[in-house]
């Protein structure tokens, strides 16, 4: 009977360290929703869609409209590392273009960075 007793405990920890686990992972998956939705996804179409997905317009290959979510951006490394690397170089927007904001610029790297 004890040996019973202490099995079912060992089961129970087992389930509460599972559960614990999987609820810590969720406002993580959700934070990374809402950056996507409540800022990257803004800042792209208000700064860069023109010419990367608008009106089918996709220059350098890269069609910021199409992405749905972070998740895209995660699977595809090549292109989050192109999104970093012309925004930390300012290689964009182009120069005829203007300016991002530095504030938006540092925030939007450091949102791509957490993807």
């Amino acid at each position: 009977m004890r040996e019973k007793r202490q099995s079912v405990a060992s089961e129970m920890k087992c389930i509460l360290t599972s559960l614990l686990t999987i609820g810590s992972c969720l406002p993580a998956a959700k934070a990374e929703k809402d950056s996507f939705d409540g800022f990257l996804k803004p800042a792209f179409q208000q700064n860069c869609i023109k010419c990367h997905g608008e009106k089918e317009k996709v220059k350098g290959k890269v069609n910021l409209l199409a992405l749905k979510n972070s998740a895209e951006l995660e699977g595809n490394a090549k292109l989050l590392g192109k999104l970093i690397e012309a925004l930390e170089f300012e290689d964009m927007p182009p120069e005829e273009e203007p300016l991002l904001d530095p504030k938006l610029r540092n925030h939007m790297v450091a949102e791509l960075k957490t993807i």
